[in-house]
């Protein structure tokens, strides 16, 4: 905006002159007509150049804009199409629930084994863990995912794995992604509960959803559940 005023004031300073400069700069021969004729052909010219300055500067800054836009927006779909196939499953003593990228929590507010299941501690086994997070640090390190959602992939790249501890069913959870339960399992570092890492997946989702909502007109669906 403040650029575009510059332009615009600069625009008309240089026509004032322009306009000008005729009165200024005639000879006694010059009747007043010729030398007004003279002023408007010359701010009718520069009005001209001044406008094709201003169409390539604003093709230059907002084409440019588009195509990376146009970039950052292939690579979200990319991200969806990784995402919407995979699922993790988090085991209890009473059941197993599936998570998937897609906002469903909701359904479950109220069954008692679900909310039991929200403040506890998620384990992981480290080599499953890494099959499963490899193919999205592709996206974390690209530099034409958009910002806001990189910043919310975060939450999935776990830094740090604890030493290994007693499981117990009271305080703890196991995530899986394709290993059985019986292997070596370790706690987050730090640590993370079911609750906070569904409200991190959610939150990815809405950041994904509202990417699209901005700059497309296609409305995000990670409701298939296989990958391209």
């Amino acid at each position: 905006m403040k650029q575009n005023t510059k332009l615009l004031s600069l625009s008309s300073i240089c026509c004032i002159l322009v306009f000008i400069i005729p009165f200024i700069l005639n000879s006694d021969k010059d009747s007043f007509n010729s030398i007004l004729s003279t002023a408007f052909t010359g701010v009718g010219a520069t009005a001209t150049v001044i406008t094709m300055i201003i169409a390539i500067t604003l093709y230059q800054k907002y084409g440019m804009d588009s195509k990376l836009i146009e970039k950052q927006t292939d690579k979200v779909f990319e991200l969806i199409d990784v995402l919407k196939g995979k699922s993790l499953t988090i085991h209890t003593e009473q059941i197993n629930f599936f998570l998937r990228f897609i906002n469903i929590e909701g359904d479950f507010k109220n069954d008692p084994l679900f909310n039991e299941m929200y403040p506890k501690k998620i384990m992981i086994n480290a080599e499953d863990y890494t099959s499963f997070i490899k193919p999205i640090q592709v996206f974390m390190r690209s530099y034409l995912l958009p910002s806001e959602i990189k910043d919310k992939l975060k939450f999935l790249d776990l830094i740090a794995l604890g030493e290994e501890l007693e499981f117990t069913s009271n305080d703890y959870v196991k995530m899986t992604y394709e290993c059985k339960t019986s292997e070596e399992f370790l706690i987050i570092i730090p640590i993370i509960t079911v609750e906070e890492f569904i409200d991190h997946k959610n939150i990815l989702i809405k950041s994904i959803d509202d990417w699209l909502s901005k700059h497309t007109n296609i409305k995000l669906d990670f409701e298939l559940e296989k990958s391209n």
